[in-house]
């Protein structure tokens, strides 16, 4: 048997201790539900979750070394710590390594070079996330303003800094990549229409007309990149938190600052309204002491989170009247551009 077979097969009898309640600590039974997402198994004990991350193999998924048992791995599963602990405000509580050892499981203090670790997380309501909030029209003033006022000082904050020889140009290259490879794999009506907007186009031909502006962005002016869009943020005691921020796309780690308000003001603007997305931008632009944001490079970061939007809600069946949302703004990135 290989090792990477033996990780394999450790993992699925591990979830199934889990499941049958064969755990020696924190005095926990059987989960009350357990969830498989694409990358990682969720189990929910009471206000308790746990998150364990799968192994699968390179050959079997599009992002390379984040979900094998590598180097790599290990340095996305630390990174996914670290930063989700800070951005969460606390709802990531600790992370372990777990062992099965006579058909239970055992935790132990985390080891880097242990493939099978857990997160142990604080139970979040998901009907009361920033998109059903939304949705329903429960958003206040005082929240958005703090919502770009946090989503500044959190970036400002974060442990984690951008490495030497990145720049902007790739970094946004490599993530049109990837929007191409999402909108591939959406239902035939929605790649007819994103094909119609031309909106790739837009954003490929902005980056080269800029080409060598946006190469010469690089670490000093870049900053963590999250993956903050409405279902990962939640209010508590009237401050945004974040959860599963990290994409585990690498090239996805970095970008401009205001990236990552873009990634709320297509929300807001396109469940809400556009003066409510201005309240978001105010906030923002006050933690960081500007009057106002770079048009240019603030269009390109819109329109690549209108179009990555349409990606994921479009391949939600549950989520076609939003995607629809999403989509009609795509029609006018090629006049932001």
């Amino acid at each position: 048997m290989s090792e990477f077979q033996k990780h394999l097969d450790d993992e699925l009898q591990i979830v199934l201790a889990i499941k049958s309640g064969a755990i020696e600590h924190f005095e926990l039974t059987a989960p009350d539900s357990h969830i498989e997402t694409g990358l990682a198994h969720v189990f929910f004990f009471g206000e308790r979750v746990f998150k364990q991350y799968k192994i699968v193999p390179d050959s079997e998924h599009f992002i390379k070394g984040a979900l094998a048992p590598t180097e790599k791995r290990f340095d996305f599963l630390e990174r996914d710590f670290t930063l989700n602990q800070h951005f969460s405000g606390g709802i990531y509580k600790e992370m372990y390594t777990h062992e099965r050892i006579d058909g239970s499981v055992k935790f132990v203090e985390y080891k880097r070079t242990s493939p099978h670790v857990w997160f142990e997380m604080e139970r979040l309501d998901f009907s009361q996330n920033f998109h059903e909030q939304l949705l329903r029209k429960e958003v206040t003033d005082v929240q958005l303003f703090e919502l770009g006022y946090y989503t500044a000082k959190l970036v400002a904050e974060s442990p984690v800094a951008v490495p030497e020889g990145v720049n902007w140009y790739q970094l946004a290259m490599e993530r049109i990549k990837f929007l191409e490879q999402f909108i591939s794999w959406l239902p035939v009506e929605y790649k007819v229409a994103m094909d119609d907007t031309d909106c790739v186009a837009a954003l490929k031909q902005h980056l080269e007309n800029h080409k060598k502006e946006y190469e010469s962005i690089m670490e000093k002016d870049l900053v963590v990149s999250l993956d903050n869009h409405d279902e990962n943020i939640f209010f508590k005691d009237g401050k945004p938190l974040f959860i599963d921020v990290v994409p585990p796309m690498q090239s996805w780690w970095y970008g401009v600052p205001w990236l990552n308000l873009a990634n709320i003001v297509v929300n807001v603007e396109t469940l809400l309204s556009e003066d409510s997305a201005k309240i978001v931008e105010a906030g923002f632009m006050d933690y960081n002491g500007i009057k106002e944001l770079p048009k240019k490079d603030y269009a390109f970061a819109r329109a690549l989170a209108y179009a990555i939007s349409v990606a994921h809600f479009g391949s939600l069946p549950e989520k076609a009247a939003v995607a629809e949302l999403y989509l009609e703004r795509c029609k006018k990135i090629k006049e932001w551009l």
